[in-house]
Parts: structure tokens; sequence; C-alpha cells
């Protein structure tokens, strides 16, 4: 088998949105909370939430955004949760993706030599004829060509 080469691995990663009332007695103003990774509680009471596409490992890259429900977010801040997004995508990719097929790599190094195949030529023989006979069976008169 021939071992799968990936030069991006775009992640999705996922952000609340909670709009928080003003507390006057508290001193507080209304303001947007932003979480990061919501758990579905969160995402239950959330005013919006927002999907982030991303991958940093060689170079940053933003591949999609998207979002959902009524909350206002302002152009900085999409900039700056997207910059969160591509650190996040980092950390996932070395402590999860990255672990993942370190642990797979002695099953699958490249660099091993190939198994030796072994052609026995009564199985090719009739292996060539499991092939004719299909081709007359469809009316083709063509012979398989001989590869060896």
């Amino acid at each position: 088998s021939i071992p799968l080469t990936l030069h991006h691995m775009p992640l999705c990663v996922s952000f609340a949105l909670l709009e928080l009332v003003a507390d006057e007695s508290a001193g507080l103003a209304a303001h947007l909370a932003i979480l990061a990774d919501p758990t579905l509680l969160e995402e239950k009471v959330a005013n919006g939430s927002l999907v982030i596409t991303a991958s940093g490992k060689d170079q940053p890259m933003l591949y999609g955004i998207q979002k959902y429900g009524g909350a206002v977010m302002s152009h900085e801040m999409i900039s700056r949760v997207s910059a969160m997004a591509i650190e996040r995508a980092v950390e996932i990719d070395e402590q999860v993706i990255q672990k993942a097929l370190a642990s797979q790599m002695p099953k699958r190094n490249p660099l091993l030599p190939a198994p030796d195949v072994t052609v026995v030529e009564g199985a090719r023989d009739a292996s060539k004829g499991n092939r004719e006979s299909a081709g007359d069976q469809k009316g083709a008169d063509a012979e398989m060509p001989d590869t060896a």
C-alpha cells in the first residue's frame, strides 16, 4: 500500500457566542462572550455560534468561517477569533493528530521493502481464462495483453 501524504489538514474549531446583558449595579456593560470548544449546554444557551476551519502547521491558513445566530460581531473580533482558531488548530494537530499518526508509523513505514510477489503460472492462466470467458459473454473477441 502507498501511504497518503497530506500537506494541509484543515480542522474545524467551534465557538459559542453569548450576548451578556448589562448589569448596572455591578458596573458591567453589555458585551459578547466567546467560548472556545463549547459544551452541549453552552451551545444550547448561546445566542449564536461560529465555526472556523483552519490549519496552521506549516503556514497559517483560514479555509472558512460559518456564523449562526443573531449575535453581532465586529470585523476586529472575527479577526481575533480567527487567529485563536488557527492557534487551536495547531494545538490539535500537534497534540492529537501527530500522536495518532506517530503511533501508526511502525505499521506504515514507507522505507520497508515491498513484499516479494510470486506469480504462479497456473493461477495466471486461470485468471486470463476468466477474463476471456467474461469477454466472450459480452461479445468481445480481443484477448487481454500479456503483461509478463
